[in-house]
C-alpha cells in the first residue's frame, strides 16, 4: 500500500506515514545490531578481527556499518547486486 492510501485509511498525513516507516526501519536496524552483538558475546566461536573486512581509505563516516565479515559482504552483493554475480 502506498503512503497516500495508508494516510487516507488511517486519517493522518503522508508525512506521518513516512516518519513512522522510517522510525520502524531504524528500530529494526537497532534490533539487528543488538542481536548481532548478543551472538558475538555468547557464541562459542566469536568472530575474530581477521574475519572483518578492512575499511577502505575513502570512507568518510566510519561507523558500525563497516564491521562486516566476508560472508556478510558476499550475501549483500548476491542479494542487492545480482548483476555482479554474473561477473564473478
Amino acid at each position: 500500500m502506498n503512503y497516500k492510501d495508508m494516510a487516507k485509511k488511517l486519517n493522518v498525513t503522508e508525512a506521518t506515514i513516512r516518519r513512522q516507516r522510517f522510525t520502524f526501519r531504524e528500530k529494526a536496524k537497532q534490533a539487528k545490531f543488538y542481536l548481532a552483538m548478543y551472538e558475538l558475546v555468547f557464541e562459542d566461536e566469536p568472530i575474530t578481527t581477521e574475519q572483518i573486512i578492512p575499511i577502505h581509505n575513502n570512507a568518510i563516516y566510519v561507523d558500525d556499518r563497516y564491521l562486516i565479515t566476508e560472508d556478510e559482504k558476499q550475501h549483500i552483493v548476491e542479494t542487492f547486486f545480482p548483476v555482479f554475480n554474473l561477473l564473478y
